[in-house]
């Protein structure tokens, strides 16, 4: 935006591009969810949303526990919200540093759960304060890290985030995408507006940092127009982009199977770059993280496994493997399998009239009667007897001959009834066990999409 701009015609401008925005969004939002971190950009854009009539404005912090001056943010946040009549809420997070992750990463992703489960909650839209040079930042990252076009797009000024299949999507709104930091800078330092000072922007450590804080400002010296120029190129992938997603989704529709895998000899019937494209697509329509191009390698090479190979890559919390000529995305069931494997060594009872969730397995039961019931992983028997069937088999050749995927296998339960086994839960059905007979109305089960 170049040249000097008044405040209130800024201010102005923020509140067009936040309409504008929120014509498009459907269904319409009840309200407008501020990421609010004390910091000058969504300070002023918080400011200037205050004075939007249209839909009640709310602030909220998130309290990463990171700084020690964390808490002395939080009230500034909790008083600039009450002097201009905005909602405020502050949500602490706890961040978790997963392998192969940095920090910043993890507690950007713990911010962005808190802030869109905040906007579920509330129906609302999430409006962030990313700005112009913040765009030519995520883009020389994008750059450095070898990303695909979807990687070198940058920001949005508007999208969805569908964290799971089961939740509706939640709009999330760029209105400063066109403002240059300077102009933002200047204008909270006209109205006087207090600010906080994350200590750790000037730490150049974090990749962020070094680029703004080392090479942007030779770079705005040298090329004046260069974050703007880069905006633009932005702007032009993104709109190809989504060409190429329509195209996609036509291509994807044939590879699709009926539990929500896809086929693998449809997708070889397509030309590498085809299976690249198609993947990506589907695993974005199921929020798992995109891989690697690495693990993109591997998942093409799983295409051409052996029918009895079950293969499998990580991405983010998901796994993607292939089974029965499918690729599916399941659960990581390490951490699942773990939980399962400390009740077989202390079981806990299972509370009765409340629904129980099997943990990494869609399948919930609650117990109707009385009795001492506990869960163990039905892998922990030596042998399991199926009612009505006098010949007992181990737990893993029930499952072969039930055809449970190997990964499902350590985490299928069995229920004991004092001490004895009445029912094993699989995730489409019970399968009564020889002690279960007596037991057949007291087990109340469900399986996800019932």
């Amino acid at each position: 935006m170049p040249g000097e701009m008044d405040v209130s015609t800024l201010c102005s401008d923020i509140i067009r591009t936040t309409a504008r925005l929120l014509d498009t969004v459907t269904p319409s939002p009840h309200c407008l969810v501020v990421g609010f971190s004390g910091g000058v950009d969504s300070g002023l854009l918080l400011h200037a949303l205050s004075y939007y009539s249209s839909l009640p404005v709310h602030g909220v912090y998130i309290h990463h526990g990171l700084s020690p001056n964390a808490d002395t943010w939080q009230n500034h946040c909790e008083t600039f919200c009450h002097q201009r009549n905005v909602i405020f809420s502050a949500l602490s997070v706890n961040v978790t540093v997963q392998s192969r992750t940095s920090l910043e990463a993890s507690a950007r992703d713990a911010r962005y759960d808190a802030l869109l489960s905040y906007c579920r909650q509330h129906n609302g839209a999430l409006v962030l304060g990313q700005h112009q040079d913040d765009q030519l930042e995520t883009l020389l990252l994008a750059i450095k890290r070898g990303s695909g076009p979807a990687g070198l797009a940058g920001m949005p000024e508007l999208h969805y985030r569908q964290v799971s299949e089961s939740e509706s999507p939640v709009a999330i709104l760029r209105p400063l995408l066109n403002f240059r930091r300077e102009d933002i800078e200047a204008a909270a330092d006209s109205l006087g507006m207090p600010r906080v000072e994350d200590e750790s922007n000037q730490d150049d450590r974090f990749d962020r940092n070094f680029l703004r804080n080392r090479v942007l400002p030779d770079m705005h010296r040298r090329w004046p127009g260069f974050a703007k120029a880069a905006l633009r190129s932005c702007e032009l992938l993104q709109e190809q982009n989504a060409l190429l997603a329509e195209v996609t989704a036509e291509r994807l529709k044939d590879a699709e199977t009926g539990n929500g895998g896809l086929s693998v000899p449809a997708l070889l019937l397509q030309s590498t770059g085809w299976q690249r494209a198609m993947i990506r697509h589907w695993l974005t329509g199921r929020g798992v993280t995109l891989p690697s191009k690495a693990q993109m390698d591997e998942i093409l090479a799983m295409l051409h496994a052996r029918d009895d190979a079950t293969p499998c890559v990580k991405a983010g919390a998901g796994v993607i493997r292939r089974y029965n000529s499918e690729l599916l995305v399941t659960a990581d069931s390490r951490s699942c399998t773990e939980v399962m494997m400390q009740e077989s060594v202390d079981p806990q009872p299972v509370d009765i009239e409340q629904w129980q969730q099997v943990p990494g397995l869609p399948v919930t039961f609650k117990i109707s009667g009385p009795g001492d019931w506990q869960r163990v992983p039905a892998v922990s028997l030596d042998k399991i007897y199926v009612s009505r069937n006098p010949t007992g088999k181990t737990a893993r050749k029930w499952f072969k001959q039930w055809k449970v995927p190997p990964w499902e296998r350590e985490r299928i339960p069995v229920l004991l009834c004092n001490g004895e086994a009445a029912a094993l839960l699989l995730t489409d059905r019970v399968v009564w066990l020889s002690a279960g007979n007596q037991d057949l109305n007291r087990i109340m089960y469900k399986s996800s999409g019932e």
